[in-house]
């Protein structure tokens, strides 16, 4: 494993441990025996970090053709990686999963969109029904996260996807 991959391992070990605010960097160092040279030459801070992390296992789910499918995909992952989520999603600050997910769910919707429409362009009209509908995605996504995820993966889903507006409802 080269030292990148260590340093983002080490993390993804220790958030399944500890809250954000108590992993430091010498933390990750050591859990991924790596310098701490060798961590800066990868990443800016711990932030930066958990934002990479974040960016690597998104970037596998620009490969499926309906939401449904993206939906499921990253429903069974928190649900598998359940103590990291549960950890990830109460970070505050400019490397937030929270912020992340909700820039990074509405590339999704909208490269899906694209996708499934010749490559056509959101309308203003779609493109503030999508920016709503992913936060409401996300609120719903958090609570899902905050109750311990007490609904199966599907039937979460499947709830997200009822719930697209109905002028995006067909191309996405």
């Amino acid at each position: 494993m080269d030292a990148r991959a260590s340093i983002t391992n080490a993390m993804y070990q220790l958030i399944q441990k500890y809250p954000m605010e108590r992993i430091t960097v010498d933390m990750i160092i050591r859990e991924s025996d790596t310098s701490r040279s060798t961590f800066y030459r990868y990443f800016e801070d711990k932030y930066q970090l958990l934002s990479q992390f974040y960016e690597d296992f998104a970037f596998d789910l620009f490969h499926y053709d309906n939401w449904y499918s993206v939906l499921f995909e990253i429903h069974t992952f928190f649900k598998a990686n359940q103590s990291f989520f549960s950890h990830a999603f109460i970070v505050e600050g400019q490397y937030s999963y929270k912020k992340f997910m909700m820039n990074h769910g509405y590339r999704l919707a909208s490269e899906l969109y694209r996708r499934n429409n010749e490559n056509a362009e959101l309308s203003f009209e779609e493109t503030e029904a999508l920016h709503h509908y992913v936060a409401g995605g996300f609120h719903l996504t958090s609570r899902w996260i905050e109750r311990g995820m007490d609904i199966s993966v599907a039937c979460h889903s499947e709830l997200l996807c009822s719930c697209v507006p109905k002028i995006l409802s067909k191309r996405i």
